[in-house]
């Protein structure tokens, strides 16, 4: 009985409603789709808004939403797919720019206006509608390539920051080819170029008009500033113990890119000799990839997961040396990491121990602001050992990298140069 009376109930009530939902919904959306989105400058992007309420694009995307009048991050959704030969970018492993689901997008975007501030009406998400704006920025070449057509057909002037990563590989074909298409293109205006290994490849292979690349040293914006650092925590002097850090995302499997499985045999070696050493691991690599359990140091090592932002003012207070080992040319051919990588560790001011395998150094002293390391672990275990030993000529390394970050990645410094940017390419003010 109770069956045939839901039965009854979903034919007489709930499926008429759903009918009458859906033909609203749909009466709707046909309407909206004649009501074009109308911004001064809109920021595309695939990632943001994103659980981690974190990182360089949330700090610079957040200063341009609060200071560019009638600015909105416009959101990839799978609509996207309409405006690229998705087939051709899926084959050429273009997964990483891949939109989220609307339904992650919606609770990311409600933590992301709770946590900033952000107007509810600054964060859109790409619809099947017009779009029309005075400019359109854009951060990787991933992000630019899948948007071009969109760009085109609204007929909106772009900007692009050009930052390793995203697809940029040297001497690639098909990141190449995503270069040529994206400087091609009418609405193309001009490109951010923070590293110049990359300018240097876009002049030499004849890639861009010099008069299109603004080039400012430097990365993203750096999330934290002087305010946010710690008194240091140093071994022997406040701590009995002997903090090492590896801060990264896993982008392949072992983190081989970025060096995780290096880590990880030389904290072996080292807790060999040296018991009060500590290695700690913040991001998403995890030990599943390996065969080895690494049991053996199982008291040494410590796995923290991805954190947000908040995590790292109290966890660098107390790292004594943050290694990044990272390997040019693994994650795919060409593939390359800015220099040098966790800036933010030097913030705090945590001596770096990082590879430099391209020769991309020319603004940082090796042995006085930071050390080169090889991407092998006996040269790793063995500038390890020097400086556990030597740990008041490491302190030194810390306070001579602290201070050479704030010079280049001075937030005042990097405003004002995505200022002078923008309005020299879209005349965004």
């Amino acid at each position: 009985m109770k069956k045939i009376f839901s039965r009854v109930w979903w034919y007489i009530y709930r499926k008429p409603i759903k009918i009458i939902k859906f033909s609203a919904g749909l009466v709707i959306f046909n309407v909206l789709r004649y009501i074009p989105v109308k911004a001064n400058l809109l920021i595309i992007d695939n990632y943001e808004p994103s659980h981690l309420l974190g990182g360089f694009r949330v700090k610079e995307f957040n200063w341009i939403l609060n200071n560019v009048p009638n600015s909105k991050l416009l959101n990839f959704s799978e609509v996207i797919y309409n405006f690229c030969s998705w087939k051709r970018a899926k084959k050429k492993n273009i997964i990483w720019a891949k939109p989220t689901s609307d339904s992650i997008y919606r609770k990311n975007k409600k933590a992301y206006i709770q946590k900033f501030k952000i107007q509810k009406n600054q964060i859109i998400r790409l619809q099947r509608r017009k779009y029309i704006a005075n400019g359109a920025y854009i951060m990787f070449i991933y992000n630019a390539y899948l948007s071009l057509k969109f760009l085109e057909q609204n007929k909106i002037p772009f900007v692009f920051t050009l930052f390793p990563g995203g697809g940029l590989r040297l001497n690639h074909d098909f990141s190449d080819y995503m270069l040529k298409s994206v400087f091609a293109s009418p609405m193309f205006r001009g490109v951010f170029v923070p590293q110049k290994i990359i300018y240097d490849y876009l002049l030499d292979k004849k890639l861009c008009p010099k008069e299109k690349i603004f080039f400012d040293y430097g990365g993203g914006f750096v999330q934290f500033t002087e305010k946010d650092v710690l008194p240091k925590l140093w071994y022997k002097q406040d701590k009995n113990t002997f903090d090492i850090s590896f801060v990264a995302h896993k982008y392949m499997d072992k983190g081989l890119d970025k060096g995780f499985d290096l880590f990880l045999y030389a904290a072996r070696e080292i807790v060999k000799n040296y018991p009060f050493v500590h290695f700690h691991c913040v991001g998403t690599n995890t030990l599943n990839d390996f065969d080895d359990t690494f049991s053996d140091i199982q008291d040494n090592l410590h796995m923290y997961g991805p954190q947000p932002a908040e995590f790292f003012p109290a966890f660098y207070q107390k790292i004594d040396i943050n290694i990044s080992p990272n390997r040019p040319f693994v994650l795919d051919n060409g593939a390359f990491d800015g220099f040098p990588l966790s800036i933010e560790a030097m913030l705090f001011g945590t001596p770096l121990f990082c590879t430099d395998e391209l020769k991309q150094n020319y603004n940082y002293e090796d042995g006085k602001e930071l050390v080169i390391i090889k991407p092998n672990v006996k040269d790793i275990v063995r500038k390890l050992e020097y400086y556990i030993k030597h740990h008041e000529q490491l302190k030194k390394i810390g306070e001579a990298g602290q201070n050479k970050i704030l010079k280049f990645f001075d937030l005042e410094h990097q405003k004002a140069k995505r200022k002078e940017f923008l309005y020299k390419y879209l005349k965004i003010s």
